[in-house]
């Protein structure tokens, strides 16, 4: 559970600085009976609610103290953004200075209410030693959801009911905004989907635009267009993990009209708000992605009518509808004016329209894929209401032979180099020479099913000796593949580590 969390705090750690928080991490020590908080150091770091833990760059988790007092644990975060208003002229390692001086001014216990036996922390100022400046210290947001939760009532009691209300009215109100740093965005992308430089920038300008308020309650959604393998899922892969904002990414065909078994559109925001944590402000301004949308695409015959249907019930989605759903108990009116609809698709083999060349020929030129438009779509089985919502079109380009080697040696994410890490770690050293990474990528030209096909090939040529070097640990040093390799797996050379000659 913790490794996928820690993935993406790293990435979190790298792409979105600002969306990090600080936390006081403190020891915890047992003296004649009373236990002691101190902190001892300032860490960045990033909360997830799912588990209740902090969780710093490196992974390293820490639970609240109040959950339980351990050797460590954290007792106070604020989103580094805070911070950084707070103290606009200070850098980080001086404000996390001023967190700690200022913490050192009191003694911190942790204890149990004695009228209630719930636990809680003590704060003595050190400044005057008085027992009656002893009181109750709530440290971290999360920590009021806690005892709100396990102990209703307590914080009424504790902090006065009004209080404690107005407290909450107050932080429903803060207007919830997104930063997005498209230089790192572009940078993370662009090293792992090659060969589609045009389109990552016309995507993440859109996001950019979306996000700094280009037209308020008018989305900026995106129409991309691209055949299997060249990235379009990937894109969005990547961002919704890099990006601060609730995005879910949805298969078309699994979606139907109102009346029909599946899916309804309506399953779409339910799953943004479950991405938002039931943060209905947050996932209004999510990202909807709706994959495969080509198979929407319908020629109006009775038995494909449901498909023409969908798109029509998407159409409130994309416009400024509110949808009325029941969620956790509750009704909730979800507005869609600033969501972020992203439709992707394969319109590979649909007829393209000649293009007319008027002269004394009067000649035909074929239209390539690469022109597709609105118009092409829309003949094709769109239907215009829909397209029309579309102010951005994306054209993904076609993968040649040399995107795929571009591939092979530039992108992060390409099953040679993860194999050759695996088979670094196991001690095998992955030997590749530029004519086998040739055959590799002639081969996934002729499959014609994009990059996804070259993990395909990589993975066949790699089974058996893959399973050779599993059966005999610590046999091997090297694994040499050949273009002959990619055309039969059996051949391929293993040399011995010296030892075991």
């Amino acid at each position: 559970m913790f490794n996928m969390f820690n993935m993406f705090n790293k990435i979190k750690s790298i792409f979105n600085k600002d969306y990090l928080d600080l936390a006081v991490i403190n020891k915890i020590v047992t003296k004649n009976g009373q236990t002691e908080i101190i902190p001892i150091k300032v860490i960045e770091g990033y909360y997830d609610k799912y588990n209740s833990v902090f969780m710093d760059k490196d992974g390293t988790s820490y639970t609240h103290i109040i959950e339980g007092p351990e050797n460590y644990g954290f007792s106070y975060r604020k989103n580094i953004s805070s911070w950084k208003d707070a103290y606009p002229k200070k850098p980080l390692p001086l404000i996390k200075v001023l967190i700690l001086k200022t913490l050192n001014k009191f003694n911190f216990y942790y204890s149990y209410d004695v009228n209630t036996e719930v636990p809680c922390i003590l704060r003595v100022d050190r400044s005057t030693k008085e027992g009656k400046n002893k009181n109750l210290i709530i440290l971290d947001d999360d920590i009021e959801d806690f005892y709100n939760e396990v102990f209703p009532g307590y914080l009424d009691s504790v902090l006065g009911k009004d209080k404690n209300e107005e407290k909450r009215e107050e932080e429903a109100k803060k207007e919830i905004t997104i930063n997005v740093d498209i230089k790192d965005l572009y940078n993370l992308v662009t090293s792992k989907v090659i060969d589609q430089d045009e389109a990552i920038k016309k995507i993440l300008t859109a996001i950019w635009r979306q996000y700094r308020g280009f037209s308020p309650n008018k989305s900026r959604n995106i129409f991309i267009n691209g055949s299997t393998g060249v990235g379009k899922t990937e894109i969005f892969r990547i961002l919704t993990k890099a990006l601060n904002v609730p995005c879910i990414i949805a298969t078309a065909t699994e979606y139907t009209a109102a009346g029909y078994v599946g899916k309804s559109v309506d399953d779409m925001l339910i799953s943004l708000l479950n991405k938002a944590g039931g943060n209905q402000e947050l996932a209004e301004k999510g990202i909807i992605i709706i994959d495969e949308i080509d198979k929407l695409a319908s020629e109006g015959t009775s038995s494909e009518v449901n498909k023409r249907d969908v798109q029509e019930a998407l159409l409130k989605i994309i416009e400024d509808g509110t949808f009325d759903l029941h969620y956790q108990g509750k009704n909730v009116a979800f507005k869609t004016g600033n969501l972020m609809i992203v439709a992707m698709g394969s319109f590979s083999r649909i007829n393209l329209e000649e293009k007319k060349v008027v002269g004394f020929e009067n000649n035909s030129i074929k239209k390539e894929y690469k022109d597709i438009t609105r118009e092409d779509i829309i003949k094709n089985g769109m239907i215009p209401e829909f397209i029309g919502r579309f102010p951005v079109i994306v054209q993904m380009n076609e993968l040649s032979l040399d995107s795929f080697i571009r591939i092979l040696n530039n992108s992060k994410d390409n099953a040679l180099k993860k194999n050759k890490e695996f088979l670094g770690n196991e001690g095998v050293e992955l030997i590749v020479e530029e004519d086998t990474k040739l055959a590799i990528a002639k081969e996934a030209e002729r499959q014609k099913l994009g990059a996804r096909s070259l993990d395909e090939i990589i993975e066949t040529a790699l089974s058996k000796a893959s399973f050779e070097i599993a059966m005999n640990p610590n046999t091997y040093e090297k694994l040499v593949i050949t273009p002959e390799t990619i055309e039969d797996n059996h051949n391929y050379k293993l040399i011995r580590k010296r030892n075991n000659n």
